[in-house]
């Protein structure tokens, strides 16, 4: 990572659109064998076909959905503090602490990672794993900007 001077001065953070496109993609692929295993009647499971087609063709519906009603940005790190997907901005003194959390998931291989902002009113999660940023880059920012405003309010 590159030091300080090289952070940006805003960082915008959205939903990752490749990670949506790559599951449309394998629910349409997975449908299409579907159809395929449908219409030939494969293995005589001609129902069971059409019913995982229907359980695909309703997971990529749900994925354009979200893809719709989710907000491009989810959230926006500063020198001044954090802006959330719903507009609210919050100053890094009214910030107690923020970290990068992992959750087990033990129903896949993938932790589901969250981003914890603790403030004097309430505590907030953000699910980190469906945006565009890893976590790493993610608490690499946080301390930069942290840095920055502290930095500012001490000069």
């Amino acid at each position: 990572m590159k030091g300080n001077s090289y952070a940006p001065d805003e960082t915008i953070i959205k939903l990752s659109r490749t990670k949506l496109l790559t599951e449309n993609i394998l629910w349409s692929t997975l449908m299409i064998v579907c159809l395929y295993s449908a219409y030939f009647n494969l293995y005589g499971l001609r129902y069971l076909a059409l019913l995982l087609f229907f359980l695909f063709l309703y997971g990529v519906y749900q994925n354009v959905k979200k893809a719709k009603k989710e907000p491009k940005i989810q959230l926006r790190l500063s020198n001044k503090g954090l802006t959330l997907k719903n507009e609210s901005f919050i100053n890094w003194s009214e910030i107690k602490k923020m970290e990068v959390i992992v959750k087990p998931n033990y129903s896949s291989s993938i932790q589901q990672e969250y981003l914890v902002v603790n403030t004097n009113k309430d505590k907030t999660e953000f699910y980190i794993n469906e945006l565009n940023i890893s976590s790493l880059r993610l608490e690499y920012l946080i301390k930069i900007y942290r840095k920055r405003f502290d930095k500012k309010q001490n000069n």
